[in-house]
């Protein structure tokens, strides 16, 4: 499911993606691929609401016209996408989250896809590779998540360890590395609308405000200044990956239940950053939490059926 400024999409289980009218709470239109009828896994609006991206369990990946009502590119992947974000500035590249592996960069135009990297060193990618085969050579279960930044230009990547990677979006390359308090898997990350704030939730139940410290415009860039004025050295170390992250990204705040402890489904931003929002489902209880992004102090709870 997923929100844009005046509509409501929506994946359906018979492989359909509808649309909703805000103003008028009626079904403005239903994307549906006669020859597909496998379970939709994610759905992604374009930056300026024409697109729509469509992720199913047949591994396919859709790029739907939605004024048209048309399929415009469509992609067989390896194994289903769990989750599938279009780049903010490009309808031919997209970010793919699979069940059992890697995030994938992937490009419409070519049809080429390029694994990113879980790990902040290339030792530590075979280790990694080698942990996520089982006996028979098949891809174990391994979780990871990726978002791009506000002008794509970065990727941000959370893996098992708690490491927050960023990587070149042109390139490909690990550029900087942010460790999370604790080390527990990262399992979701939410930007905000202007930018220059990053939500991170993880297995140990809490909710983490970073700042992006880079600026919204050309972030790969000033990372790659940062990279110029180190002195040159033959291999990068983790010390330098993670010099770099604190220049990156600064952690402000977290957000929990301190009650109850649960585990959050998903969190997000209100459209101005003022307020962060957490949704969570325990014991047939649905509850959304608001607090001040500022002061971090708890505003509103929303309960319901």
């Amino acid at each position: 499911m997923c929100f844009h400024t005046f509509a409501l999409s929506a994946g359906c289980a018979d492989g359909a993606c509808v649309i909703w009218d805000f103003d008028t709470r009626g079904v403005a239109k239903e994307l549906r691929d006669k020859g597909c009828k496998a379970a939709i896994t994610s759905v992604n609006w374009s930056k300026c609401g024409r697109w729509l991206l469509a992720s199913a369990t047949d591994d396919s990946l859709s790029l739907w016209d939605i004024a048209q009502g048309t399929k415009v590119s469509s992609m067989t992947l390896q194994q289903t996408a769990l989750v599938a974000r279009l780049h903010p500035g490009s309808t031919s590249l997209c970010l793919v989250c699979p069940m059992s592996n890697a995030p994938l960069l992937v490009d419409f135009n070519s049809s080429v896809t390029h694994t990113l990297s879980v790990s902040s060193s290339r030792s530590g990618d075979a280790a990694q590779n080698a942990r996520m085969k089982s006996s028979s050579g098949n891809p174990q279960f391994s979780p990871s998540v990726a978002c791009f930044n506000k002008r794509g230009d970065l990727i941000f990547v959370g893996n098992s360890k708690g490491e927050v990677l960023l990587i070149d979006t042109e390139s490909k390359q690990v550029q900087g590395l942010v460790r999370i308090p604790g080390g527990a898997l990262i399992r979701s990350f939410s930007l905000s609308r202007n930018g220059q704030y990053l939500l991170i939730i993880s297995n140990d139940r809490i909710i983490r405000l970073y700042d992006i410290l880079l600026p919204v415009n050309g972030a790969a860039q000033a990372l790659l200044g940062m990279m110029e004025e180190e002195q040159e050295e033959d291999e990068l170390s983790i010390e330098i990956l993670k010099n770099r992250g604190a220049k990156c990204l600064q952690y402000s705040k977290e957000f929990q239940d301190r009650v109850n402890r649960v585990h959050w489904r998903a969190a997000c931003f209100s459209g101005d950053s003022e307020y962060v929002v957490g949704a969570s489902a325990i014991k047939g209880e649905h509850k959304i939490h608001i607090w001040n992004s500022k002061t971090g102090q708890l505003a509103r709870i929303l309960e319901g059926p």
